[in-house]
């Protein structure tokens, strides 16, 4: 409608309402007075730019910044969850290299299920505490569980044995439970609550791409800062990562934008 093409609107929105269809017809009959088509008809779209003016400055920022922070983490730490548990030395020593893969995979796997469970409490908790607020736990969560993976490097690194263990597992099920119930469950929902219809395309297209710039250094970055600096670079880089989101959500974000 907003291009003009009634008649092509008209039969869209037939197979959606049907029971509108007095009212879809009307609008086709009425297609050619201008009053009618000047009402609808878009002025000039002002670009990509229009997110940068003073009044979606602050939105901007909100919707493109954390999901950035957000897929260094997720896929930076998502796609080496086995090589940085190897790094750690979290399995068994002793059952030789093919054993010690093994664990790790299997280690990892039974890390991932957290992913699917942290998607089912973001189900649960995004409509009941609202998307800003579990957005910033969510980065809480996932700085605490880096947090508690440097203890356990840290740990491992001492003769008190295989104690470091249960760390690393509580660091990635937190890290995994706590992204997808907070900020990989609501970065990608705030541009088309936060921007009107018009600039809903445009806001969530310029996050998005935005986002997988953050996604392509994490893949590429870390891997060089692990055999650079070692795991405890890597985790650390990460809960700087996820604090700085935690930070962008709080000072940016505001529950009334959900409205």
């Amino acid at each position: 409608m907003t291009r003009g093409r009634f008649a092509e609107a008209a039969q869209a929105l037939l197979r959606i309402m049907p029971e509108q269809r007095e009212a879809v017809l009307q609008i086709t009959s009425d297609s050619g007075d201008p009053s009618v088509a000047n009402s609808v008809l878009p002025p000039k779209s002002p670009g990509i730019a229009i997110l940068f003016s003073r009044a979606y400055r602050a939105r901007t920022v909100l919707v493109a910044v954390p999901w950035f922070l957000m897929d260094i983490a997720t896929y930076g730490v998502g796609l080496f969850t086995p090589i940085i548990l190897g790094a750690i030395d979290a399995s068994a020593k002793g059952v030789g290299v093919t054993g010690h893969d093994f664990a790790d995979a299997r280690g990892s796997g039974a890390i991932d299920l957290f992913l699917l469970f942290g998607f089912l409490v973001g189900i649960w908790a995004v409509p009941r505490f609202g998307r800003i607020r579990m957005q910033a736990i969510g980065f809480a969560g996932m700085a605490f569980g880096m947090l508690l993976l440097m203890i356990a490097v840290r740990q491992s690194n001492s003769p008190a044995g295989a104690g470091h263990i249960p760390l690393v597992f509580a660091g990635f099920i937190l890290f995994n439970l706590l992204m997808n119930a907070g900020p990989n469950s609501t970065t990608f929902t705030l541009a088309p609550i936060l921007f009107p219809t018009q600039l809903r395309g445009t806001a969530s297209g310029f996050a998005s791409g935005v986002a997988k710039i953050g996604a392509t250094l994490g893949v590429f970055v870390l891997p060089i800062l692990k055999a650079k600096f070692g795991v405890p670079a890597v985790l650390g880089m990460m809960a700087v990562v996820s604090v700085l989101g935690l930070v962008v959500t709080v000072v940016v974000g505001h529950e009334d934008t959900e409205d």
